[in-house]
């Protein structure tokens, strides 16, 4: 090899290399900036979510200690009226009726948006609460495994809460499941909440095409703000598991 040829050499691999190191720099930089990019919607995302959840509160709140002692107390007011007609009674008698219906729908409503057990009694109370109004109402059996609570801050109660509801709904709306066993663990710093029911099941490769009202990416998300990640599998035909794991 003459020097011609060895100038030559030398500069195409001072080229490679400089475009080798322009190419790492630049991957580097895509991956940091999708780093920023995703701690910065888990940011907005964790935002959102606790504003939400203030806001479940204060409705929770609003029906609990406002309007359900106004509809007592008109109740007990028009109770003590003297209606000599008996056509007024059966009227008000009906009246009554409806308003013991509406008082136990807000009793409901309140329940959804921010269950007393959570708070008062903790998570795996509000979560057997839970699952026996839901069966009441839905014919869909629940099994529950209940292993050792860590100690959870208020925050990750919610979380986990709100991701026992999501699987629940999404269960009772889409897998057509007739069961629908739910059981968690807490071993080795980890906490792992696995459920299974013998739904339709889905293909989990059309996930990103799923719609949004089957609340999986609320479930991804709010696993990913307590640290911890959702694994998947299901089947057309085969039912559905979820297995969320927790570092704790």
């Amino acid at each position: 090899m003459d020097g011609q040829e060895t100038t030559l050499y030398q500069a195409i691999l001072i080229v490679a290399c400089t475009l080798g190191v322009i190419l790492l720099y630049f991957f580097i930089t895509l991956l940091r900036q999708q780093r920023i990019n995703r701690k910065l919607f888990n940011e907005k995302l964790r935002t959102e979510i606790q504003t939400l959840e203030k806001e479940r509160k204060r409705m929770a709140a609003d029906l609990h200690d406002e309007l359900g002692p106004s509809l007592l107390a008109i109740k007990f007011q028009t109770s003590s009226l003297d209606l000599p007609d008996q056509d007024d009674r059966e009227t008000m008698r009906a009246v009554h009726e409806q308003m013991d219906q509406l008082l136990g729908r807000i009793r409901e409503i309140s329940g959804d948006l921010l269950p007393v057990a959570l708070t008062r009694k903790g998570l795996p109370t509000a979560v057997q609460e839970f699952c026996k109004a839901i069966s009441n109402s839905s014919g869909l059996e629940i099994r529950l495994d209940m292993g050792d609570m860590p100690g959870l801050a208020d925050e990750s109660r919610v979380h986990l809460f709100r991701i026992v509801q999501e699987i629940i709904h999404n269960t009772i709306k889409h897998a057509r499941a007739s069961i629908l066993e739910i059981s968690w663990q807490h071993r080795n710093n980890q906490f792992t909440l696995l459920t299974k029911d013998n739904g339709t099941g889905f293909n989990p490769d059309q996930f990103a095409q799923m719609p949004a009202g089957l609340g999986l990416n609320n479930i991804v998300s709010r696993a990913e703000i307590l640290g911890g990640k959702l694994y998947l599998d299901s089947a057309p035909g085969k039912g559905t598991s979820y297995r969320i794991v927790l570092p704790c």
